[in-house]
C-alpha cells in the first residue's frame, strides 16, 4: 500500500484544491501551531505535523515532540533516533518545511 491514511473522525472533513482551513479544533498535543491560531492554513501540513507528533509518541512513548522530549527518555525506550528524526522533520515550525505525503512516504521506506 502506497498510502499513509491519518484520520479522526470527529473532525474530518473534505477539503478543495487549496486545502485551506481556518478552524482550531482537535486534540490540543497533536495540533501543528498554526491551527491554533484562526488563521487560515494548510491542512494538509497540519496533518504532516500531526503525523510527527504520533510517530514520536510511537517511539517513545510522549506525544509532544521536541523540546520537551529528553535525552533520558531516549535513552529509556531504545535507539528510535531514525523514527525521531522523521517526527523532528513533520514537527517543523515552518509548515513549508515539511515534507509532503509523497516526501514523507519515500522517508518511511528508508527507515
Amino acid at each position: 500500500m502506497d498510502q499513509l491514511c491519518l484520520a479522526d473522525f470527529g473532525v474530518a472533513r473534505i477539503v478543495g484544491k487549496e486545502h485551506e482551513a481556518t478552524t482550531s479544533v482537535g486534540t490540543l498535543a497533536y495540533k501543528a501551531p498554526e491551527v491554533n491560531f484562526y488563521l487560515k492554513y494548510d491542512s494538509f501540513a497540519a496533518d504532516i505535523w500531526s503525523i510527527g507528533v504520533l510517530t514520536c509518541e510511537f517511539a517513545v512513548g510522549v506525544p509532544i515532540p521536541f523540546p520537551q522530549l529528553t535525552e533520558e527518555k531516549k535513552k529509556e525506550k531504545g535507539d528510535y533516533s531514525n523514527l525521531l528524526k522523521l517526527a523532528e522533520e513533520c514537527c517543523n515550525s515552518d509548515p513549508k518545511a515539511r515534507p509532503s505525503a509523497s516526501q514523507l512516504l519515500q522517508l518511511m521506506q528508508d527507515i
